[in-house]
C-alpha cells in the first residue's frame, strides 16, 4: 500500500469517527427539534379542546342551576301531584304519546299549545334559552331547544314541540335520573334539527325526592366558533385543524369535511388512542400529498364535567412542519463536504512533503538488494527520514561483515546436514518396521472383535427365534385347554379337571417363559423400544400395589405403599409398571403367610428411589449381586421350592439402566430383603445398545477406583454405597452423566492433592 494511501486512510479514519459523531449529534440535534416542534403543537391542541371542555362546562353548570329553579316551579309540582293521584298514570302517559306521535311534524295539538303556552314554558323559553339575545350576539342560539319532564316521565314544560312526550325511556332520562347528571356524545338532535349535546339534569323537590328531569340541547355551533380554533385556522395557513369525538368521527375542520364522517376509524385512531396526547408523523389520506406531521390532544374535561373522549388533530405538512430541521440538515451535509475537501487537499500537500526523500531512500535499497554495498545515501536531512538513512549506511556496512561470516558457516552446516540425514534415513526405517508389526496386532484385534459381535448376534437371534418358535404352539394348547375346562366337549371327572389345570398352570408358565426369554434378547441387542413419557411415578406404583393386593391377601400378607411427594418426570410407566410388579411378585413369593411387604418412593432430589421390603426368607450376601444374571437362581433349600425362569430380576435390570437408573438388594437370611431402583428426574439420551451383565457392583466400584487413582484421587471412606446408590456409576464403573472430578470433590464422593484439572470419566 502507498505511503499516500495510508495517510488517507489515517485521515479517513479520523474523519470518519467525526463524521460519525457528527451524524450523531446531528440525529439527537433533530430529534430534540422534532421533539421541541412537536411540543409546541401539542400546546395548541391542548389549549384549544381546554376551551372547548370549559365552554362545554360552563353550559352544563348553567343547565344545573336553571333546573334548580324549575324543581321548585309550582307548575311542576302540581304535574307530579296530578299524576300521583291517577289510577293509570301509564294508561295515561301511553295515550297522550299516541296522539303526539300521530299530529304532523308542523301541527300543534290544543294539548301541545297548552304545555307550550303555560308559564313555565314560557320561562325556560325567556329565562333560560334567551335566543334573541344569542342571535345578536352570535348569530345562532347557543341552547336549541330545552324542556321539562315530570317524575313519570311525562313532558311538563318546553320552548318548542319535541318528537315525542313521554321520556322515561330515553337512554339520556334514565341516566339522568340515576346519577344526577347526563351529557351525551356528539349527536343529531331531530326535534332540534341541530347537531349538539344533549344535557340532562336530576329535579329533586325540597325534600330531597326525585322530581323529574331537565333537558337542554347545547347547539355545537359555540363549540366550532371558540376563538382558540379560528385562530388556529386563520392565522395558520399551513396546518389544519379537525375535531373528532371518541370514534374517530369527524365534529369539525378547517378543510373540507362531512359531519360525521371516519376520519381515523382505521388508518390513525389507534394511534391516536395510545396517549392522551402527542404527535406523529404519517401517510397523508389523498396519494397526492406528502406525509402529514400529526399532533393531537385529548379531551381532559372541566371542573365536573370529565370530557367526552374528543379528540382536537392539528395537520401539518410534514415538510412544512419539520422545516427548522430539513434546514439544519442541509447547512450539516455543506459543511461535511467541505471538511472532506480540505482533508484531501492537506492529504496531498502531506504526500508531496514526506514521499520525495523516501523514494530517494527507495533507490539506495535496490542497489543494495543487487549487492551493490557501497551506495550512497542521498538523504541529508535531520528529521526522522534522515537518521533512517544514517541507520541502514549502519546496517550496510553489518551486512557486509555478515556476509563473510555467514560464506564460513554454511560450509560447517553443509557436512553436519549429510550427517543427520544418514541418521534419520535409519530411523525411518525403524520407524517403519514398528509400524507393521502394529497394524498386524490391530487386525489381529478388529477380527477377535468382529468374531465376538457375530457370537453375541447369533446367540440373541436364537433366543428371539426360540421363543417365538416356542410361543406358536402354546396358543391353540391355551385356547384348546380353556375349552375342555370348560366342558366344550363333555363332562369332566374332578382327576381330569385337576389334570388339566396342571397343565394349564404349565403353559402358562412357559408363556411367561418365553416372553422373559424374548425381552432378554431384545435388551442384548438393544431392541427394546421404551416409550418414555411424563407422567407420575407414583401413581404407576398405586396401580401396582392395588393389582398386587388380591394375591398378597390369598397368602394373608400385608401390602403398604408410602410415598413421599415425587416430581413429575420422564419414564416407560409399562416398562417401570413390570420392574415393580416382578418386585413385589418375588416379595409375596418369598414371604410366609402373616408376613409384611412395604413399597416407598422416597424423594432424593435428583432422583426417585423406590424400595420394595420384605419379612420373607432373605437372600445369602455373596448371591445378592448374581441373582440379576439372566438364567441364575439361588440354589440353597429355601429357594429350590419356589418356582421361576431365573430371568425377571434381569429384565429388571435392563429396564433400569434403560432409564440411566441402579437397581440393587440388600438381605439378611431369615429377616427378609429389601430391592432397591432409581429413576432420574432428568433422563439422559436414551442408550442404542444396553450392556446388563458386565459387571459386578463391586467390581464396577474397583474399576473407578483404579480409574481415578490414575490421576491422583481417592474414594473417601464411606461414600462407596453413595456413588453406586445415587446412580453415580454406571455398571462398566464411568459416569452416568457429565461429571467432572473436580464435580465429585466438591460433592465429597473423593479427594487428591493438587489434582483440580477438570477432567471426565466418559458414560459407558
Amino acid at each position: 500500500m502507498k505511503y499516500l494511501h495510508k495517510l488517507l486512510m489515517g485521515f479517513s479514519i479520523a474523519f470518519l469517527f467525526v463524521a460519525l459523531t457528527g451524524t450523531v449529534a446531528m440525529y439527537l440535534s433533530q430529534q430534540a427539534l422534532k421533539e421541541s416542534i412537536g411540543n409546541g403543537f401539542i400546546e395548541l391542541a391542548e389549549e384549544a379542546i381546554d376551551k372547548i371542555d370549559r365552554s362545554i362546562s360552563k353550559r352544563i353548570e348553567q343547565a344545573e342551576a336553571y333546573a334548580i329553579n324549575v324543581a321548585g316551579d309550582p307548575d311542576l309540582r302540581e304535574s307530579n301531584t296530578r299524576f300521583a293521584a291517577m289510577d293509570d298514570v301509564q294508561g295515561y302517559i301511553d295515550e297522550q304519546e299516541r296522539e303526539w306521535r300521530a299530529a304532523k311534524s308542523d301541527e300543534l295539538t290544543p294539548f301541545m299549545q297548552a304545555l307550550i303556552l303555560n308559564p313555565l314554558s314560557r320561562e325556560i323559553r325567556d329565562e333560560f334559552l334567551l335566543e334573541a339575545f344569542y342571535r345578536e350576539k352570535y348569530g345562532y342560539p347557543v341552547f336549541a331547544e330545552a324542556f321539562a319532564t315530570n317524575a313519570y316521565g311525562a313532558v311538563v314544560a318546553l320552548s318548542n314541540r319535541t318528537s315525542d312526550y313521554r321520556q322515561d325511556d330515553e337512554e339520556w332520562w334514565q341516566k339522568a335520573k340515576e346519577a344526577g347528571k347526563y351529557v351525551s356524545d356528539f349527536n343529531y338532535d331531530e326535534s332540534a334539527g341541530v347537531y349538539s349535546l344533549d344535557i340532562a339534569v336530576r329535579m329533586e323537590d325540597t325534600e330531597g325526592n326525585f322530581a323529574g328531569v331537565f333537558k337542554a340541547v347545547l347547539n355545537i355551533r359555540e363549540i366550532v366558533d371558540i376563538a382558540t380554533v379560528v385562530h388556529l385556522a386563520e392565522h395558520n395557513e399551513e396546518m389544519d385543524f379537525r375535531l373528532l369525538d371518541r370514534e374517530g368521527r369527524t365534529i369539525t375542520a378547517t378543510d373540507d369535511y362531512e359531519v360525521m364522517e371516519a376520519f381515523a376509524s382505521g388508518r390513525l385512531l389507534p394511534r391516536l388512542s395510545a396517549a392522551t396526547a402527542g404527535f406523529f408523523t404519517a401517510k397523508s389520506s389523498d396519494e397526492r400529498e406528502g406525509d402529514e406531521f400529526i399532533s393531537y390532544a385529548h379531551s381532559r374535561g372541566s371542573g365536573e364535567y370529565a370530557g367526552n373522549g374528543w379528540i382536537l388533530v392539528i395537520e401539518h405538512e410534514k415538510e412544512h412542519a419539520l422545516q427548522p430541521i430539513y434546514r439544519l440538515r442541509a447547512i450539516l451535509v455543506i459543511i461535511a463536504g467541505m471538511s472532506v475537501l480540505v482533508v484531501v487537499v492537506i492529504c496531498l500537500y502531506l504526500y508531496a512533503i514526506v514521499s520525495t526523500p523516501i523514494r530517494r531512500l527507495r533507490k539506495a535499497t535496490e542497489q543494495v538488494a543487487k549487492g551493490n554495498l557501497s551506495v550512497k545515501m542521498p538523504v541529508e536531512s535531520h528529521d526522522e527520514l534522515g537518521l533512517l538513512a544514517a541507520d541502514f549506511k549502519k546496517m550496510v556496512v553489518a551486512l557486509d561483515a555478515s556476509r563473510k561470516e555467514l560464506d564460513a558457516l554454511n560450509k560447517g552446516l553443509q557436512n553436519k546436514i549429510e550427517e543427520g540425514t544418514k541418521e534419520a534415513r535409519k530411523t525411518a526405517e525403524e520407524a517403519e518396521k514398528a509400524k507393521r508389526a502394529t497394524l498386524n496386532m490391530m487386525d489381529d484385534l478388529t477380527e477377535a472383535m468382529e468374531k465376538q459381535k457375530r457370537l453375541e448376534k447369533i446367540k440373541t437371534e436364537f433366543l428371539s427365534v426360540t421363543s417365538h418358535e416356542l410361543r406358536t404352539p402354546i396358543t391353540p394348547m391355551s385356547s384348546e385347554v380353556e375349552m375342555l375346562l370348560g366342558e366344550f366337549f363333555g363332562k369332566l371327572t374332578d382327576e381330569q379337571k385337576k389334570s388339566l389345570e396342571l397343565v394349564q398352570r404349565n403353559i402358562t408358565h412357559l408363556d411367561h417363559l418365553i416372553s422373559d426369554i424374548l425381552d432378554i434378547s431384545k435388551l442384548e441387542s438393544g431392541n427394546m423400544k421404551f416409550l418414555m413419557k411424563k407422567g407420575s411415578l407414583v401413581a404407576v406404583l398405586q396401580d401396582v400395589v392395588e393389582t398386587m393386593k388380591i394375591k398378597a391377601n390369598e397368602r394373608n400378607i400385608s401390602l403398604t405403599l408410602k410415598a413421599d411427594a415425587i416430581p413429575e418426570c420422564v419414564f416407560d410407566h409399562d416398562r417401570i409398571a413390570q420392574v415393580a410388579r416382578n418386585l413385589v411378585n418375588n416379595a409375596i413369593k418369598f414371604t410366609d403367610s402373616g408376613g409384611e411387604i412395604t413399597v416407598e418412593a422416597i424423594n432424593q432430589g435428583d432422583y426417585a428411589l423406590m424400595k420394595v421390603s420384605d419379612t420373607g426368607i432373605g437372600i445369602l450376601k455373596e448371591d445378592q449381586e448374581k441373582i440379576f444374571r439372566p438364567f441364575v437362581q439361588v440354589d440353597s433349600s429355601m429357594s429350590r421350592n419356589y418356582e421361576g425362569s431365573g430371568l425377571g430380576l434381569a429384565i429388571c435390570k435392563g429396564i433400569i439402566a434403560n432409564h440411566n437408573g441402579r437397581i440393587w438388594a440388600e438381605s439378611e437370611i431369615g429377616k427378609g430383603s429389601v430391592f432397591q431402583f432409581t429413576i432420574p428426574y432428568k433422563l439422559s439420551a436414551m442408550k442404542g445398545e444396553v450392556e446388563l451383565f458386565n459387571y459386578s457392583e463391586e467390581e464396577a466400584l474397583n474399576r473407578f477406583m483404579e480409574d481415578i487413582k490414575k490421576k491422583g484421587y481417592r474414594i473417601v471412606q464411606g461414600k462407596e454405597k453413595e456413588l453406586l446408590g445415587g446412580n453415580v456409576i454406571d455398571t462398566k464403573g464411568k459416569l452416568r452423566y457429565d461429571l467432572s472430578l473436580k464435580d465429585l470433590e466438591e460433592k465429597g464422593y473423593i479427594t487428591g492433592e493438587d489434582n483440580h484439572q477438570q477432567e471426565h470419566i466418559g458414560s459407558g
